[in-house]
């Protein structure tokens, strides 16, 4: 891994921040977060889309198709977490974020010295590039249903294709289909988001939803052409 410059990571709401983990940037200019005991962890963001009856996205991959997941990818130096966010949608599923509204940045629930220590995994796969693991950066969506019939999984000729299928599927079964080396993460990140949604239209930082105006990549639909309505909320508590 070639260190460009080391930061600290501001981006955790104040109530909720301890230990800033320090930033280093690779050669390719993607993001490793060091833990306090000094592992390195690849920074992945993670794109947690809900739609209006409380069902989230699950994208099939090519290379386990027993594995279903969350659209995700490594975020860049450069780049804010949406629209790394943004990106990712785009290379993975052909899915614009047009399509998308912005909901929120999910914490853990998790107390710690670390903000988001409860949302890192370990796997051998990574070691090889220098890292221990990846640390999981999810971000909340919110989708009409049919936002499904849009996806393109071969959407830029060139691009490794990531998945060959989706399906809405209920919060905790993300668990159960998930690479078992990321099982307690994935865990980590729906009770998160279970408790994001409990919170009554506040999300973590303790604004209200209604006025989230956090700074949004390119092409992400604004409150005024997709508001939030209040049934994704609604049916995702039903579930639980």
């Amino acid at each position: 891994m070639s260190q460009f410059t080391h930061d600290t990571d501001n981006s955790a709401p104040k109530r909720h921040q301890h230990h800033e983990p320090v930033l280093e940037y690779t050669s390719n200019d993607e993001v490793a977060v060091i833990s306090v005991n000094g592992c390195k962890y690849r920074r992945s963001v993670c794109v947690i889309i809900m739609n209006d009856k409380g069902l989230f996205l699950g994208c099939r991959r090519c290379d386990n198709k027993r594995v279903l997941q969350f659209v995700q990818g490594g975020a860049r130096r450069h780049e804010s977490p949406q629209q790394t966010a943004e990106r990712e949608l785009f290379e993975e599923i052909g899915l614009p974020a047009t399509y998308l509204r912005y909901a929120g940045e999910i914490l853990p629930v998790t107390s710690g010295d670390e903000v988001r220590a409860a949302f890192r995994y370990t796997s051998k796969s990574w070691w090889k590039r220098g890292f221990t693991g990846q640390e999981l950066y999810p971000l909340l969506y919110l989708a009409e249903t049919e936002v499904i019939d849009k996806l393109h999984f071969r959407a830029i000729p060139g691009v490794r294709q990531e998945f060959c299928g989706a399906m809405w599927m209920k919060l905790e079964e993300f668990v159960r289909y998930c690479q078992p080396c990321k099982a307690t993460a994935v865990s980590n990140i729906c009770t998160a988001v279970v408790s994001f949604a409990h919170l009554g239209f506040t999300n973590a930082a303790g604004s209200s939803l209604s006025e989230v105006d956090a700074p949004q990549g390119e092409n992400v639909r604004d409150k005024e052409t997709t508001p939030i309505k209040k049934r994704h909320w609604q049916r995702l508590q039903t579930q639980q």
